[in-house]
């Protein structure tokens, strides 16, 4: 049951960015769905190991896990910002 609210959540938030990303005319290529795509399915990996090692009482690996998983979940993010600030500063360059 928890499973399908999330993913209703997950749904309705995703449906909210679609819109978002139309009403604004944010062009996005296939290579930036692609990495949003696995530092998403990243950071989904890191949330559950996160709580099953806290639900079997293993703080020490739920802590180093989180540790861990979030560090290269927010070094995913900035790499993603670059590649999308530089694709967008090459296709401005281009139409001017």
């Amino acid at each position: 049951m928890l499973t399908f609210v999330l993913g209703i959540i997950v749904g309705v938030l995703l449906l909210k960015l679609w819109e978002y990303k139309q009403t604004k005319n944010i062009k996005i290529t296939w290579l930036e769905y692609f990495s949003g795509a696995i530092l998403f399915l990243w950071i989904l990996t890191g949330a559950t190991f996160f709580f099953i090692n806290l639900g079997e009482g293993e703080t020490r690996a739920a802590s180093l896990g989180s540790l861990i998983f979030g560090l290269v979940a927010l070094l995913g993010f900035v790499a993603i910002r670059k590649l999308y600030r530089r694709n967008r500063k090459e296709l401005y360059s281009q139409t001017t």
